[in-house]
């Protein structure tokens, strides 16, 4: 029998393999080397214990004996771990082949051999039995071998010691064989009674099993069902109803859908999960989409028969934020020819182009300032407008990216290429495989915002399943993939071995320090060497002038987050080994023995609420750190080694640094005393009375603009779009605070709504001003761009507000919301945007049909809020927000954002509803802001919260003035420094980011008389010049509505946390775009404007930027001039009254400065009685004649035969319409007639075209006459096709009793007369003008008025000329100027606008008298030129185009001899600049003799 067995064992060790023949061998040498490695360990202990005993011993011989004892016992355990893999995978592998043979054995059994076994055995056969096999070669292999080798081994070494020891040896043998012995009786007949019962036990449990699918099937529903199914699904489908609701309307395919899995059982997971997780959604998505596979979804709200082609799939994790258009950059990106894939037909992988992109990956801002260790290691959160691309070693070398998770794909590539190409259950971390197969591209200047963990411990659970992910793909670096995508997963191997190696490293230098000392070095070196890279690049990359500047939020960047981080890189090293080699050893476990647990995964959600941040759990979790800081102190005292002990303390010190930085740093308001509080409820409380009063039905619920005490009508009834949403927030307040129920707001909320929804509006717009008792515009009636903007953000506040209360009354909310939602619809930004520069106008003048010229291009602007709704809306491009200026400067190491005028409201305001994310540029302005007002309000002695408002100069109807007062360093407008003026409101803006110093300042402000009936008054000016003598303030007693509701708003937000910018947010187009409110402030920059002006007491300072140049007399000698104009039309007239007026580069009027005739544009009078003609310009004869040569226009002042008269000219502000007014005054006690005659011969025409054949120029004039208007049209016809007709129309109008109607006359030979070079016939002879339209080769505008002044009355006539493109343009310029106020208006309009053009160019009055005398000699006719005339020129034009010198425009030479006259090619630029504004083009040449260098301009 026992020989039987014998047989039977050899034959089932035939069934070894040859690879586990050499297997065996191996662990055989292995055993032999443990052996040794075990029995060397007694002599090294022996070799200690003589050490010592004996004296003199040194204990360096003693650690290097324990270093090789150690190192012994190291070896021997590596041995038994290889040893007992070994074994495993031999015994495994064996029992396999045994089982599966005896599994085909009984299948071949026949029917009456089957019937000698029974179920049970052949069970216990196919199982447990080929188990105990299986245990027997794994024990044999180890112990069975080991044994009998140690056992041999250790005699003979016995042996050699002495006689006593052999002895004592055979003795303890031959006792142990005999209780074996003893033993194999007793238990051998018990094995096989254990066999039997096993038999049995197999039976009973078969029994079982056989009914346990009934069972599991009423059970599984918990496990393939959870609770919370039900609740997601159905708020699923509900929000996907709601979306398509609102957004989807013309296609049949809904735009949103929500598809939700089937649970499966996983048997290598042992649970019910989504089928392969992440990968198997994107690829059952896939084949669905493409109509591949029927559903396979739980809920699936997509419908295959009507779904389109689908191209491209972008995919996302939960936590990750898509910016605005960044869909559409990326499928623009993945459409672009060269990114095309192609695929390698042989391997089915992509060969060329991309399939897949990936876009840059920045972090939440939010989640880049949770704590310290987000500061350290997050990086610079949010988005950065300063930074389009970053560089990438894959993408610019090898045009392949690496991806990881988030991006955009190719929907048929993928399905094609990864469609059963990854064997299920062996994946986790797919991101990378894909990018490899579908060969993922990097799109570098398109970004993603994703989360980062707050905890380093949730940190670190991310990366270890990360090493796990990347060492399960391990297998893939021998497949069909190309060699840089094999060395993309082996360099992710290669990184996980980073710590664990020098670790090892480190390890071996404790052991044998005594041979090579620097080590520890090189082995640190390698954790920390791209710190001292990074250290060392930013350490030379600091350019000239650059300065680290400090931040309100402390940052851990620039060259202390480098140390930083290599600080606690070090730190963490050991912990760090630890979690990678637990996670390889983990993975290389699952891969080759369990095969389970493949697809093991927690979310980062999960994982950052499970991880616990209490000391004890980071000491727990680390206690590697614990353990190796403790030896390497240990070793570091051995050795008296600094180094070593500081890494020691490090490491244990670590646990507790990490749970420190971990800890979330939680946002607490600045707290003030309960005194204070109630004094700021009690402002808010007598602030929202004012509201309460005058939100009436009386005036229609609009809240009027302003309350002033002392004016003798108190309230304006007027109120603008900016007025009406700042009521509604301010009713909200009064809720929100305490003062109101919720009956009354609600009933209030939906007065005013109705009200707004039946104003009249344009194109969704409320217009600026309304009154409020007629609910009409006020004229002119005007759309304003910030008013818009500010009235749509506080609708979306007021409507998150009503969803907040939508139980009250939900039929009655529901319709308020609705009404909302149309207005905000209806609101159309677009028509407000100026598309070539992308930046918002002003406003629309609907009067005038046409956008304002000036526009809201800085950031820092109350405009923001507006351009925000504006891109929520989709009205405008996102584009639009980078467009605006980021300019900023800098005070006390800080930097903000520059303003225009650097108020309070420009900085502050739009935060009452716009979230100010911690850190952001928008962030750190606004607190710079205040510290800048802080700043500057201590040095001028006053208090602080300059912003515009209303200051002390009252128009001559009490109304108190108002424009923008700020900081004049944080403003671009010149001028700041001029007056103070301090708000009430500017300083509560303020209340949440330094409440005690808001309440200190408001209570200086209460002491200087500033506080009233409603509260705080509106300022108090400090302005020298507007105070009375003796007085050092005076407070400006009225209540601008907008202004008082800002303080209310303010002290909501702040009492409320912030309640006004969540619900704004809570609002989804709002919450879409907040992304952008991320941007980031630049961590370093050139400052260009360190210094800055040192505040003083304001004087008021004369800029004598207007000066007039008075002549008396004409002297021909000399050549007096004066140039005026806009940007499109000029007019330039000398002493005489001659000159040329222009539209852009065409001649109004015929001139030429060599004429033998006066040329220009006349007025003359002619008194019927006694036939005396007098021209406008011209003093022959006169008793007085003044010239007046200004700026913004010119004046012609003279008196003769007892009239006075004065010609006033000038351009429209901005439009091309010349106005020329003549002021008459009769002296006398006589009534006089009068014939006023304006006259020129037109032209429309470049001077080149006129010089060249004046009489061809003259056939492309059509004339007409306009009746109903009483205008002259002249028409150019265009002569080529790149060319345009142009209009004139002129137009002579009056205040003065006319005679008659007004005459005409285009016939210059008629008008003028045959060869007359004088006074015109028709003029002369009072021959009345034709008033007959026909063809004439010689034209002329001619238009004559009777009139008849009373004595001693004065009286205006005005000739006006309008030119433009379009006879429609020309004519509504023509017609605004038929009411005479608006000739009046425009006068101080252009004066106005002229003062601060001259401001902006930083010209004084002095500079222009000269700039003026200069044009007046290249424009006119003078003696130099009458001198030369006749002499030959020693040049042709041509000479001067070797110079670069076209020649074609008037050329005005510097020559520069010395370096100290450098000041004087400045003050050329400048006139040349001046010249430019005046449409005078010239060419300036500056010769440097010193150097023989010439410079044109």
């Amino acid at each position: 029998m026992q020989k039987r067995r014998e047989k039977e064992m050899l034959k089932l060790i035939k069934n070894f393999t040859k690879k586990e023949w050499i297997l065996a061998l191996i662990c055989l040498v292995l055993v032999v080397t443990q052996v040794w490695l075990e029995l060397k360990m007694p002599d090294y202990m022996s070799e200690i214990t003589k050490l010592v005993q004996t004296e003199g011993s040194q204990m360096k011989d003693i650690l290097v004996n324990g270093g090789y004892m150690l190192t012994c016992a190291l070896g021997s355990l590596v041995a038994a771990v290889i040893t007992g893999y070994i074994t495993s995978r031999i015994s495994s592998n064996f029992s396999k082949t045994i089982r599966k043979k005896l599994f085909n054995k009984v299948e071949d059994l026949a029917m009456q051999e089957v019937k000698q076994f029974s179920t049970s055995s052949l069970i216990t056969r196919t199982t447990n039995d080929i188990t105990q096999i299986e245990m027997l070669i794994a024990m044999g292999l180890q112990l069975l071998i080991k044994a009998p080798i140690t056992a041999i081994w250790a005699i003979t070494k016995i042996l050699n010691k002495s006689w006593q020891w052999s002895a004592i040896t055979a003795v303890a043998v031959a006792i142990l064989m005999t209780t074996i012995a003893i033993i194999m009786v007793i238990v051998l007949p018990r094995f096989k009674k254990v066999q039997k019962l096993i038999d049995k036990l197999n039976g009973v449990t078969r029994e079982n099993l056989t009914g346990i699918r009934v069972v599991r099937a009423f059970n599984a529903e918990q496990y393939q069902e959870e609770k919370f199914d039900k609740e997601v699904i159905d708020e699923g489908l509900l929000q996907v109803q709601l979306l398509n609701d609102k957004y989807h309307k013309d296609t049949e395919f809904p735009i949103f859908h929500f598809l939700y899995r089937e649970r499966e059982f996983n048997n290598s997971e042992e649970k019910y999960l989504g089928w392969e997780r992440k990968r198997g959604l994107l690829i059952q998505f896939n084949e669905y989409i493409l109509k591949h596979s029927k559903n396979k979804f739980k809920i699936n709200t997509i419908n295959q028969d009507i779904l389109p082609k689908i191209k491209y799939v972008i995919t996302l994790d939960a936590d990750t934020e898509l910016p605005l258009n960044t869909a559409f950059e990326l499928v623009g990106a993945m459409a672009h020819i060269l990114n095309k894939p192609e695929l390698d037909v042989n391997k089915n992988i992509v060969k060329k182009g991309h399939a897949l992109l990936q876009p840059r990956v920045g972090v939440n801002l939010n989640d880049s300032n949770k704590n310290v260790f987000t500061k350290i290691f997050a990086g610079a959160g949010g988005i950065d407008n300063y930074t389009n691309a970053i560089s990438d070693v894959y993408q610019d070398n090898f045009d392949e990216g690496i991806f990881t998770g988030k991006g955009i794909y190719d929907l048929e590539i993928f399905s094609k290429v990864l469609t059963n190409e990854i064997p299920e259950n062996t994946v986790l971390s797919h991101d990378l495989l894909e990018g490899c197969y579908l060969r993922c591209g990097l799109a570098s200047d398109i970004i993603f915002l994703d989360g980062y963990p707050a905890k380093y411990l949730s940190f670190m659970n991310r990366l270890s399943r990360w090493i796990r992910g990347d060492w399960q793909i391990k297998k893939w670096l021998k497949s069909k993939l190309n060699t840089l995508s094999k060395f993309k997963i082996l360099d992710n191997l290669r990184r996980s071995l980073i710590e664990i190696s020098v670790i090892i490293l480190l390890i071996w230098n404790l052991l044998f320090l005594n041979k090579n000392k620097t080590l520890s070095l090189i082995s640190l070196g390698i954790i920390i060497y791209p710190f001292i890279l990074e250290f060392f690049s930013k350490i030379f990359s600091i350019r000239e002038g650059e300065k680290k500047q400090k931040t309100f939020n402390p940052q851990i960047d620039g060259i202390k987050g480098t140390i930083y981080r290599a600080i606690i890189t070090l730190g963490c090293l050991p912990y760090k080994a630890y979690v990678s080699s637990k996670a390889i050893f983990k993975t290389l476990y699952r891969l080759m023995i369990s095969h389970k647990n493949m697809l093991e995964w927690t979310t980062s959600e999960e994982a950052e609420k499970q991880t616990r941040t209490d000391l004890k759990t980071y000491y727990d979790t680390m206690f590697v750190n614990v353990i190796f800081g403790i030896i390497t102190i240990y070793v570091s005292c051995l050795y008296f080694n600094l180094f070593t002990l500081i890494l020691g303390l490090l490491w244990i010190i670590t646990p507790y640094i990490m749970c420190k930085i971990s800890e979330i740093n939680e946002e607490k308001q600045i707290e003030i005393s309960e005194d204070d509080k109630k004094y700021l409820k009690d402002i808010a409380q007598k602030t929202w009375q004012f509201f309460k009063d005058y939100i009436t039905e009386e005036n229609n619920y609009l809240m009027p603009d302003n309350y002033q005490e002392d004016r003798r009508n108190i309230l304006v009834n007027r109120t603008s779009s900016t007025n009406i949403g700042l009521s509604l927030l301010a009713v909200i307040s009064s809720y929100d605070m305490g003062f109101e129920k919720n009956e009354d707001i609600i009933n209030l909320l939906e007065k005013i709504i109705n009200t707004v929804y039946e104003l009249p509006k344009w194109n969704g717009h409320l217009f600026n001003w309304y009154n409020v008792k007629t609910k009409k515009p006020l004229y002119p009636k005007y759309v304003s761009t910030v008013d818009s903007g500010n009235l749509i953000g506080y609708l979306y506040t007021t409507k998150s507000f009503l969803e907040e209360n939508i139980e009250f009354d939900k039929e009655k909310i529901s319709n308020m919301i609705e009404k909302i939602n149309y207005i905000i619809e209806q609101t159309n930004f677009k028509v407000l945007y100026n598309n070539e520069q992308r930046v918002f106008s002003i406003g629309f003048n609907v009067e005038e049909n046409k956008l304002t010229d000036s526009y809201y291009d800085l950031l820092a602007s109350e405009a923001r809020q507006a351009s925000f709704v504006a891109i929520a809306k989709k009205d405008i491009s996102p584009k639009h927000w980078g467009n605006l200026s980021r300019t900023l400067t800098v005070l006390k190491k800080y930097k903000g954002l520059v303003s225009w005028s650097g108020t309070a409201f420009e900085y502050l305001m739009p935060n009452i509803n716009m979230k100010r994310y911690k850190g952001s540029l928008l962030d750190e302005s606004s607190k710079f802001a205040i510290m800048n007002q802080l700043e500057y309000s201590q040095k001028v002695g006053i208090p602080w919260g300059m912003s515009e408002a209303a200051f002390n100069l009252k128009d001559l109807q009490g109304n108190y003035q108002y424009k923008a007062f700020g900081i004049p360093w944080l403003g671009l407008k010149r001028g700041l420094e001029d007056d103070i003026v301090i708000s009430s409101y500017g300083t509560i803006l303020a209340i949440s980011d330094v409440p005690n110093e808001v309440v200190q300042n408001l209570k200086i402000l209460e002491k200087e008389g500033m506080k009233g009936k409603y509260g705080f008054y509106e300022s108090i000016d400090y302005t020298p010049e507007r105070l009375e003598k003796g007085k050092k303030s005076e407070p400006v007693k009225t209540y601008m509505a907008h202004h008082q509701a800002l303080i209310l708003l303010s002290l909501n937000n702040y009492f409320n946390n912030q309640i006004f910018q969540k619900r704004f947010s809570q609002n989804a187009e709002i919450e879409a775009v907040n992304i952008l409110l991320q941007e980031r402030m630049p961590e370093t920059f050139i400052i260009t404007k360190e210094n800055k002006q040192k505040p003083e007491k304001i004087k008021y300072k004369d800029y004598e930027n207007y000066s007039v140049r008075q002549y008396n007399k004409i002297d021909n000698r000399i050549i007096r001039g004066n140039l005026i104009g806009n940007e499109k039309y000029t007019i330039a007239i000398n002493q005489n009254g001659e000159g040329v007026s222009k539209f852009g580069d065409n001649y109004i009027n015929r001139y030429k400065r060599t004429a033998d005739y006066p040329q220009g544009i006349f007025i003359c009078v002619k008194d019927v009685k006694n036939n005396e003609i007098e021209y406008m310009t011209g003093n022959k004869n006169c008793n007085k004649y003044v010239i007046n040569f200004a700026p913004d226009k010119s004046q012609f002042e003279k008196e003769k035969n007892q009239l006075k008269s004065r010609l006033s000219i000038i351009t429209d502000a901005n439009e091309p319409v010349e106005i020329r007014r003549v002021e008459l005054e009769n002296l006398s006690q006589e009534e006089k007639i009068l014939e006023v005659v304006c006259y020129f011969e037109p032209v429309l025409s470049r001077k080149e075209q006129d010089y060249a054949h004046q009489a061809f120029n003259n056939l492309f004039l059509e004339y007409e006459y306009d009746d109903v208007n009483d205008t002259m049209v002249v028409k150019r016809r265009k002569r080529g096709k790149n060319e345009q007709n142009l209009y004139l129309i002129a137009k002579l109008q009056t205040d003065i009793e006319k005679i008659g109607e007004t005459e005409y006359e285009i016939s210059k030979e008629k008008f003028i007369g045959r060869n007359n070079l004088d006074i015109p016939e028709a003029i002369r002879n009072s021959i009345p003008l034709s008033k007959k339209i026909g063809l004439t080769t010689e034209g002329i505008v001619a238009l004559k008025n009777t009139i008849k002044i009373l004595p001693e009355s004065k009286g205006y006539i005005d000739f006006l000329i309008s030119v433009e493109y379009e006879k429609e343009m020309a004519e509504k310029n023509i017609n605004k100027y038929s009411i005479t106020e608006n000739v009046t208006k425009e006068f101080e309009i252009v004066r106005a606008k002229t003062d601060a053009e001259l401001r902006y160019l930083e010209m004084k009055g002095r500079n222009i008298d000269i700039y003026q005398t200069i044009a007046s000699y290249i424009i006119f006719d003078t003696p130099f030129h009458k001198k030369i005339k006749n002499k030959s020129c020693q040049y042709n034009q041509c000479d001067l185009w070797k110079y670069g010198i076209s020649g074609d425009l008037p050329i005005i030479t510097i020559t520069i001899k010395y370096l100290n006259d450098v000041y004087v090619i400045k003050e050329v630029l400048k006139m040349y600049e001046y010249l430019r504004t005046k449409n005078l083009k010239t060419e300036l040449v500056i010769i440097d003799e010193e150097n023989i260098v010439m410079k044109i301009i």
